[in-house]
């Protein structure tokens, strides 16, 4: 498997123009991992940027799937709530 840049990723506003989205890294200093948007300002860019920046709580969730639901139900509830999370954080939505 590939290794990418480690999570969370957030949206964050670009100099390029107000429409205009970047994913990086939290930290100070932030990595970025993409640019999302043009200066027309299409909607959609925004929720592709989020669905974008929730790239590693979704993919965390679902590698750990498989094994969760052959755990106890605690575990199983701690990554439902962790999946839940990262599908409101791709779709915007509170938790």
């Amino acid at each position: 498997m590939t290794e990418h840049t480690p999570g969370p990723w957030v949206v964050h506003p670009t100099s390029i123009h107000p429409a205009v989205r970047s994913i990086g890294t939290a930290e100070a200093g932030p990595r970025r991992i993409c640019t999302v948007g043009s200066t027309n300002g299409n909607p959609t860019d925004w929720h592709n940027a989020r669905l974008i920046a929730a790239a590693p709580e979704l993919l965390e969730a679902l590698n750990t799937l498989p094994q969760s639901l052959a755990s106890t139900d605690e575990d199983l509830d701690k990554w439902v709530a962790k999946a839940r999370a990262a599908i409101a954080k791709a779709t915007g939505e509170q938790v």
